[in-house]
């Protein structure tokens, strides 16, 4: 049956749709770049925080750790590399000097943290694992556009809550094992700013509406475990403090994932 006239005229209004989906393509795929870079540095972040906890233990006498710390410092080595080789010729924040003192940074520590005291080498891997996080929020904050306004949002924001907990578990794990130091200067300053930026961080992730409510609540009842320890109410046993503290920091890392992974973040306002 042919088609009447009227109808073949009333088909021009296909052609804003066609067009809106080939703009939406490149940008799609640009995205998705973006989120790619995005779990690579994440997971950079991950051995950056192990390094730490490994080294640490090792400062602190636990000498069966060595091959582990060989086994992830190798790993991250590796990744750098290839994070820069991969990603540089895209994205000109890996040729930027942020970038290059990062990798300096890493290399002055991987040769020299067994000369470090405990809390400035935790000090140290705080401010690589941070950076790592600032390399992320510059590269979404450059393609905002792409990702729209939640991913970047969560890109943005939500790396930085993943390190104070971090460091959380850290210093409160050492406190616990070592109750005489716990007027340590050097060890208590760090926890109680780490605690007022985790605290600070949830407050507003919980503003902007995109985060688990339950991811939220599940946090809130970290926090209090972490300021029952740091005001000496409470002396839970290493494990399960270890237990506590990396089930939130792997809800949060596997959140971060979820939330860039999903293409509805390009749409949230």
């Amino acid at each position: 049956m042919k088609r009447s006239p009227d109808w073949v005229a009333d088909e021009g209004w296909l052609a804003p749709i066609g067009a809106s989906l080939q703009a939406c393509r490149p940008r799609l795929r640009r995205s998705r770049r973006i989120v790619e870079v995005g779990f690579v540095l994440l997971s950079l972040m991950q051995d950056m925080q192990q390094h730490r906890g490994l080294s640490g233990a090792l400062l602190d006498r636990q000498t069966a750790f060595r091959g582990e710390l060989d086994a992830v410092t190798e790993k991250l080595q590796r990744s750098l590399v290839a994070v820069q080789d991969q990603f540089g010729g895209r994205y000109a924040v890996f040729d930027s000097e942020p970038w290059q003192a990062l990798m300096s940074r890493w290399q002055a520590l991987c040769n020299n943290w067994q000369m470090l005291d405990f809390a400035t080498n935790l000090a140290a891997h705080s401010e690589l694992v941070l950076g790592v996080a600032e390399i992320l929020r510059t590269i979404a904050t450059q393609h905002a556009e792409d990702l729209g306004a939640g991913r970047t949002r969560i890109a943005c924001e939500w790396p930085a809550l993943v390190e104070h907990l971090g460091m959380l578990r850290a210093i409160g794990l050492h406190l616990i094992a070592r109750a005489a130091d716990s007027d340590d200067v050097q060890v208590c300053v760090p926890f109680k700013h780490h605690l007022h930026e985790l605290r600070s961080a949830l407050a507003s992730i919980a503003a902007d509406g995109y985060a688990d409510p339950r991811l939220l609540e599940r946090s809130e009842d970290v926090v209090e475990r972490v300021v029952a320890l740091r005001n000496g109410l409470a002396t839970p046993r290493p494990q399960a403090y270890h237990l506590l503290m990396t089930r939130n920091i792997d809800a949060w890392f596997g959140a971060i994932r979820a939330g860039l992974r999903d293409d509805r973040g390009a749409a949230l306002a």
